[in-house]
């Protein structure tokens, strides 16, 4: 292995630990007046743990929320796939994605109760997944509007 592959592979592997380790990095670099390493700790575990729950309940249960999402990443990627082969489907998912998206920029995302603790690939799985549900919004506010009208 030369002198750059090794220097390569230690700074993704650097770069990975800092990445897994960061809650407790940034709680030890930044502690609070009178706090010791310890409570530091302990709090940047409490953090993450508030921070994999409201991942898990993006969309309500663990298990619809994997389901949802793992749903909108199939959908998305098919739409791109078929859009490189130059099948129709593929632009017309990808029209469908976009109204979705266009559509869904007047919702205030960060009102949703997990929004503050979502990473930034989590807000856009999360703004993914409510654009290709953009029809099941507008349905429901139309409800909404027609029994506050009654």
């Amino acid at each position: 292995m030369s002198g750059l592959q090794m220097l390569f592979s230690v700074s993704v592997w650097a770069a990975m630990c800092v990445w897994w380790f960061w809650e407790y990095i940034h709680a030890i670099t930044h502690r609070r007046e009178g706090e010791a390493f310890g409570q530091a700790i302990e709090r940047a575990s409490q953090e993450r743990a508030l921070n994999k729950q409201a991942k898990a309940r993006m969309f309500g249960g663990p298990v619809l929320t994997a389901m949802v999402s793992i749903a909108s990443t199939v959908l998305t990627l098919l739409a791109l796939l078929w859009i490189l082969q130059g099948k129709t489907i593929g632009a017309l998912l990808l029209s469908f994605l976009v109204a979705g998206l266009v559509v869904n920029r007047r919702m205030d995302m960060s009102k949703h109760k997990s929004w503050a603790r979502l990473s930034a690939i989590d807000r856009l799985r999360f703004r993914l997944t409510h654009a290709w549900l953009w029809p099941l919004h507008q349905y429901g506010n139309k409800r909404g509007e027609n029994s506050n009208n009654d």
